[in-house]
């Protein structure tokens, strides 16, 4: 059994005890509200300090957009960006007079305020690419191990960690991956729908295209079916209409079955 009592007397008796310690010894009353001013003042100042820094140029904004997500945002200098599905971006709040950077994980397409005299930037994990007046696409997300820039207007300048420079041209796009670097023209503009909400592909391997429905539906999707990993399909779905819809359309043309397991969310392909 456990007491909890308190009777009477013994508050009084301490009650009066710190009526005479307070007595005695008033300072110590001036140290607790000393203690709580110091307090309040340190608290205004850290908001104080927090505020200004809002506007600092060494403050940054990070966006990470999920699974079958995507983002469009203004940037401080007025460049439009795209974020596509499991994307992540880091900006400053204000940009620097003399440059203006940007870091990506995944996909943005970008469509830059040029300013000759302050360079827009996008790094990556294997290039940065620099605007000369542009429109352009960077793909560089860090678990597939490659990265591309696709040009649609103007011209950037690309800079491949360890190796030389390269200028794109409009129509161009440029591969980086395991340290091999490949230019060619982009054969189909269309990709670049998925800013509208639109997965467009063409003559896509099967085992691509299921890493892309990874990415738009956040779903785990493992291919038991090895006859069909390498066929190819085109075609264009509208994200927002679902897994299920895209997979039903894609059975039409090639027969398999499919099932989830909710268990360890992973959808296997028979």
């Amino acid at each position: 059994m456990i007491l909890a009592a308190s009777p009477q007397g013994e508050e009084q008796g301490q009650q009066d005890e710190e009526n005479r310690e307070n007595r005695n010894y008033p300072w110590k009353s001036l140290v607790r509200i000393a203690a709580g001013l110091l307090l309040v003042l340190g608290l205004t100042g850290i908001l104080f300090f927090a505020n200004r820094n809002t506007a600092n140029p060494l403050a940054f904004q990070t966006i990470h957009v999920p699974s079958g997500q995507r983002v469009d945002l203004v940037l401080p200098d007025s460049t439009h960006v795209w974020l596509n599905a499991n994307t992540t971006m880091t900006y400053p709040l204000a940009f620097m007079k003399d440059k203006r950077e940007v870091t990506i994980d995944g996909e943005a397409y970008f469509e830059v305020k040029h300013n000759a005299q302050c360079p827009f930037t996008v790094h990556t994990a294997q290039m940065d690419v620099t605007d000369l007046g542009t429109k352009f696409n960077v793909e560089a997300y860090s678990d597939k191990g490659y990265t591309e820039t696709s040009l649609m207007e103007g011209k950037v300048e690309i800079g491949v960690r360890g190796k030389h420079s390269y200028v794109l041209e409009p129509g161009q796009k440029l591969w980086v991956m395991d340290g091999q670097i490949k230019r060619s023209t982009i054969d189909d503009p269309d990709a670049f729908r998925w800013r509208e909400g639109l997965y467009c592909f063409n003559n896509k391997p099967v085992s691509s295209i299921m890493k892309d429905f990874e990415k738009y539906y956040g779903v785990h999707i493992q291919i038991r079916n090895k006859k069909i990993q390498k066929m190819v399909f085109s075609g264009k779905f509208r994200i927002a209409e679902g897994l299920d819809y895209a997979l039903s359309v894609m059975q039409a043309e090639v027969p398999f079955q499919y099932h989830r397991n909710e268990e360890d969310s992973t959808l296997y392909i028979e």
